[in-house]
């Protein structure tokens, strides 16, 4: 199974920023980090936002990958027989927020590349 969610806007970080909690993020990466780990919602009036854990819960528990982009930010998570790991890295920037997600329901997850 393959997903795939995208926006042109401002990016992790720009939205996260509107929330008082979140304004001393400083970097995509640190933006991808807050809402991937820590449920970082832009909203003040909430302290986390349920779209990525839903998301995290549905594919990496299949042994699956997320891959999450925004602006010169990478996240790479992905769902093992030892629970979750994480890889950050800078690549060349994006607009907006670019969200895929794989997964095998058979087992036999390989990720795939997916070109704009």
């Amino acid at each position: 199974m393959n997903y795939v969610v995208a926006d042109l806007g401002r990016g992790a970080l720009g939205s996260l920023r509107e929330n008082p909690k979140w304004a001393h993020l400083k970097t995509e990466s640190d933006a991808l980090v807050a809402a991937a780990k820590r449920g970082a919602t832009r909203l003040p009036q909430h302290t986390e936002g349920d779209g990525f854990r839903l998301a995290f819960q549905a594919f990496l528990d299949r042994q699956g990958i997320i891959a999450m982009r925004s602006g010169d930010g990478l996240a790479r998570i992905q769902g093992n027989a030892n629970g979750r790991e994480a890889e950050m890295s800078n690549t060349a920037p994006v607009p907006g927020l670019r969200v895929s997600a794989w997964c095998d329901l058979n087992g036999q997850t390989k990720e795939i590349q997916i070109h704009s």
